[in-house]
């Protein structure tokens, strides 16, 4: 088995691990939702996620499943607008190779709520 590389603290990928072709597809209709190519895109996506939210978006890991190709992380998210809060569960799923994450998709639980609250 192969430790993904992801940041518990996160759910991310550092800038070492993700190879400039990184694709990050974000599921939803709200207004960070759609398909990030590539490094700047991707932590452009992080830095809007920080942004809407204030600084409060975090992800909490539950646990981590993986082999040599993939990985699954069971999270929840949490997140403030203004008064609003969201706590979310969330599978966030990370294709793997030579180590590096080159894929992810992210399967929340509630995608209404989790729209709703980034529109």
């Amino acid at each position: 088995m192969v430790t993904p590389p992801i940041r518990p603290a996160t759910s991310t990928c550092s800038p070492n691990c993700s190879p400039t072709t990184i694709v990050w597809h974000v599921a939803g209709r709200s207004e960070i939702s759609g398909d990030y190519k590539g490094r700047d895109q991707v932590f452009g996506f992080f830095g809007k996620l920080m942004e809407l939210s204030g600084g409060t978006a975090k992800i909490e890991v539950h646990d981590i499943l993986a082999n040599d190709d993939h990985a699954v992380a069971i999270v929840t998210g949490t997140a403030t607008r203004g008064e609003v809060s969201l706590t979310g569960n969330d599978v966030h799923i990370f294709h793997v190779r030579n180590g590096q994450v080159v894929e992810f998709w992210d399967s929340p639980l509630d995608q209404y709520a989790g729209d709703e609250f980034w529109s």
